[in-house]
């Protein structure tokens, strides 16, 4: 009994239930983040970036020829902010508003094993984004930033839905 009181001294010493929360109706651990979007205003303040750095996006052209363009993001407010270019001062935006996201998952695990273990996706309703980081931690943290940044972007279109009736 001590070793799980002083697991959960450490977890709470970490800040580990800041950022994930046991539900029982669902089960298991959640991102605290992604299912309370309206407590985590701080997180994602218009302007700010909440992250940003490189990542690979793939091209396809035709069906058979695919290659990865490097491309510099950023994450603030409701857009994810990329530039055709390889660095921050290129002129050349295109955005995906996260109003529009539909979801963001990592590759399937069959076509991971073939080479993309640090690559995910961004599912609009008009296009599938698939992206690729340095490594699988910084992968796992733009997929944590965007989910909770998507999570954000539509509690708060659903807040000024409501405002207008």
């Amino acid at each position: 009994m001590r070793d799980v009181d002083s697991l959960q001294m450490y977890l709470e010493e970490v800040r580990f239930f800041d950022l994930f929360s046991y539900t029982e109706e669902e089960g298991g651990w959640l991102c605290f983040m992604c299912s309370n979007p309206e407590k985590a205003t701080v997180v994602n303040q218009d302007g700010q970036p909440l992250i940003e750095g490189k990542l690979k996006e793939k091209q396809v052209r035709w069906k058979f020829i695919k290659r990865w363009k490097t491309r510099y993001f950023t994450l603030a407010g409701n857009q994810l902010l990329f530039r055709r270019g390889k660095s921050k001062d290129e002129l050349d935006n295109s955005t995906i508003e996260l109003s529009k996201v539909q979801s963001v998952k990592v590759v399937a695990k069959k076509r991971r094993d073939r080479g993309l273990p640090r690559a995910f996706e961004i599912f609009t309703d008009s296009k599938t984004y698939v992206l690729k980081a340095q490594d699988e931690k910084h992968a796992e943290e733009w997929l944590q930033c965007i989910n909770v940044a998507v999570a954000q972007a539509k509690e708060r279109e659903n807040r000024e839905a409501t405002t207008y009736l």
